[in-house]
């Protein structure tokens, strides 16, 4: 019975703990692009593909170059359990899987002797091919010490739109399944793992859904930032430079302001005059935010593991009329651990 309250007492501890670190949480959703193609700043880069077997035919191992279709063969082959709903409470057979996707198509046919025409039904069969995204649901949770904790609740498939089809998106049927999160740095052991892609992925602030409990706002949240980093008390702050280096002072001091030079002229006299002028970085302007993750699938387990690398706050630069130019990666945070 004493074991049993300690254990409670130190449970509660950690939770409240927890509880008043986080200040800010959202969930928002990421659609990954599991083909390994490299535009602007949503990027998926190779760092390991292996076909599943030699053995499996070539379309299999055309399924094995993208994650989406390696996830809904598990489920045909009853190695990973979907689910129907987000909760991942209600799991599904594989006909029941079959059934959400598949379709019925009519289809023509012309007796070569006589011209006659016939109709017939045909039931087009869940093809892995065609998932070659990957959505996810994440919970986003700001902590005092500047980290943003990047939480998988869970993952989902859809076949993509295609040209002809009514459907958006948000409209098209959709199967979940369990994703594992993981702390330490993926294992680049080529027997164990089938495939593993780094995602640099944005994502809208506005598009995020606060929960209910927040302390302070995402405009708070981005101060606070400023001011951990203006203070040096983190190290995890890294610039945005591609080589992750630390900030000097300079840089620290940049982020809350920039200095620019302005030139007029007197009224009266017309003369030139150059004036220094600091501009505040205002917090309404970062609108986005990037999420660099580690992204690998285990064929032989059938499990999808993500591990959260670190995020950089997205500002947008404006011209003098407003109009939007492009956006500024300002920093990365980046903990040491993944850096060395």
């Amino acid at each position: 019975m004493r074991y049993l309250f300690t254990v409670l007492v130190i449970f509660l501890f950690h939770f409240c703990l927890h509880s008043q670190s986080v200040l800010w949480s959202a969930e928002i959703d990421v659609l990954l692009t599991t083909l390994p193609t490299e535009s602007g700043d949503d990027r998926c880069t190779q760092l390991l593909r292996r076909p599943t077997s030699e053995a499996m035919g070539q379309a299999d191992k055309f399924a094995s170059l993208h994650m989406g279709g390696q996830i809904m063969q598990a489920m045909l082959d009853s190695d990973l359990t979907a689910f129907a709903d987000p909760g991942l409470a209600d799991a599904i057979n594989v006909d029941e899987v079959n059934a959400l996707f598949s379709m019925i198509d009519t289809v023509y046919l012309y007796d070569p002797v006589t011209f006659e025409e016939s109709v017939e039904f045909v039931e087009n069969v869940t093809d892995p091919l065609t998932f070659t995204e990957v959505g996810v649901k994440f919970r986003l949770n700001y902590m005092a010490d500047g980290q943003i904790e990047q939480e998988p609740i869970y993952g989902y498939l859809r076949e993509p739109v295609s040209m002809d089809s009514p459907m958006n998106q948000d409209s098209r049927p959709a199967i979940y399944f369990p994703i594992k999160s993981v702390s330490k740095p993926l294992n680049f052991n080529k027997r164990k793992w089938n495939m593993i892609d780094q995602h640099v992925r944005n994502v809208d602030f506005d598009k995020a859904i606060d929960l209910p409990g927040n302390q302070i706002s995402k405009e708070e949240m981005i101060r606070q930032i400023f001011d951990l980093i203006e203070s040096g008390r983190s190290d995890n702050f890294v610039s945005s430079d591609g080589r992750y280096s630390d900030l000097s002072a300079s840089d620290r001091a940049m982020f809350r302001s920039s200095v620019d030079t302005v030139i007029t002229f007197d009224p009266v006299d017309f003369s030139q005059q150059i004036e220094i002028i600091e501009n505040e970085t205002n917090p309404d302007m970062v609108n986005q935010i990037r999420l660099v993750q580690y992204w690998g699938w285990n064929a032989k387990k059938a499990e999808l593991s993500v591990l959260p690398i670190g995020y950089s706050p997205i500002l947008t630069v404006v011209d003098i009329d407003g109009e939007q130019l492009y956006d500024l990666p300002l920093f990365y945070y980046i903990p040491r651990r993944f850096r060395e």
